[in-house]
């Protein structure tokens, strides 16, 4: 378990600024992770407290961080886990996976848009959904069903309910913002919805990056019809709350991950770029200026750099 946890160690502070509790977490580093291992292995380990502040990114949001031994075994669940269930996900969910992400969503979304216009010569449509308050709303028991349900060895399913307890937005609700774990116990909560999609319902041109998730297709009763499914099995199986929006492609675009994709191109809407604009840290700054790789963003590019290098 010792040798483990230092895995785990260093590829918590890969990308980390070093902070003043991370130094003194290491200035005693073999003595607590000697002390961390005998807890997860005697079965004594606890979830401690979450500090709390506030992001606008761009809307205000609410980010819970844990103290460093509890992300080290966060890191420790997050690497434990993440090869079995990332196998058993379906191919176009696109959030915290290796090889996804937000680029590759958009890239998926345009072909199946493209091939069910043939080439934008005919009418499509995109189903946009979304959780309200996503992670505010995970039911603690459903996950832990869901999780006990892959056969996870008994004492690491007692740690992983630790980390998924220590936090409730309302009784036996929510995982915080912050977690690692969280972003992994996410997909693994709407892997069902996407199972239900997939298998049940049988659509083909779907994707999902976390709690936003995309149906296209060229008939919108279609979509009307496939709303009002989606919207009854997520409250009912899995106490989730929906909203949804209806798109002509070709008249309006779709907006897709921060993104519009329209028959012209793909360009960034105009809030995002508005808030990138603003920006005057250089790391924020270079954040912005990798979303703008993947869409027609030159000019956004440059002056995102000029503002940066100015500041």
């Amino acid at each position: 378990m010792r040798m483990i946890l230092e895995k785990a160690w260093r590829n918590f502070l890969k990308g980390k600024t070093r902070s003043d509790e991370i130094s003194v977490f290491r200035a005693n580093l073999d003595e607590n992770l000697s002390d961390l291992a005998a807890d997860l292995v005697r079965g004594e380990y606890a979830h401690g407290p979450y500090r709390t502040f506030q992001v606008n990114d761009p809307k205000p949001r609410t980010i819970r961080v844990a103290s460093v031994r509890d992300r080290v075994v966060h890191r420790f669940l997050y690497d434990a886990l993440i090869s079995e269930f990332d196998r058993k996900f379906i191919h176009d969910s696109y959030a915290s996976r290796p090889g996804k992400g937000v680029h590759a969503a958009r890239v998926r979304f345009g072909e199946f848009a493209r091939s069910v216009s043939r080439g934008w010569r005919r009418p499509v449509f995109v189903l946009h959904g979304d959780i309200r308050s996503y992670f505010e709303s995970v039911r603690h028991a459903e996950l832990l069903v869901l999780l006990a349900d892959r056969d996870i060895d008994g004492w690491l399913l007692r740690i992983i309910e630790s980390v998924i307890r220590s936090y409730e937005s309302t009784p036996g609700c929510g995982m915080p913002l912050g977690n690692l774990t969280s972003q992994l116990f996410a997909n693994v909560y709407l892997h069902e919805f996407d199972r239900q999609v997939k298998h049940e319902l049988r659509v083909k041109r779907y994707l999902r990056y976390c709690d936003d998730f995309f149906f296209v297709a060229d008939d919108r009763e279609f979509l009307n019809i496939l709303q009002a499914t989606c919207a009854s099995w997520l409250q009912s199986q899995l106490g989730l709350r929906t909203r949804f929006l209806i798109r002509d492609m070709i008249r309006e675009g779709a907006d897709v991950l921060g993104a519009v994709i329209t028959p012209s191109g793909t360009f960034l809407r105009s809030r995002t770029t508005s808030h990138a604009l603003k920006c005057t840290d250089m790391r924020q700054a270079m954040s912005y200026m990798g979303l703008t790789q993947s869409v027609h963003g030159y000019w956004t590019t440059q002056r995102l750099l000029d503002a940066a290098l100015e500041s």
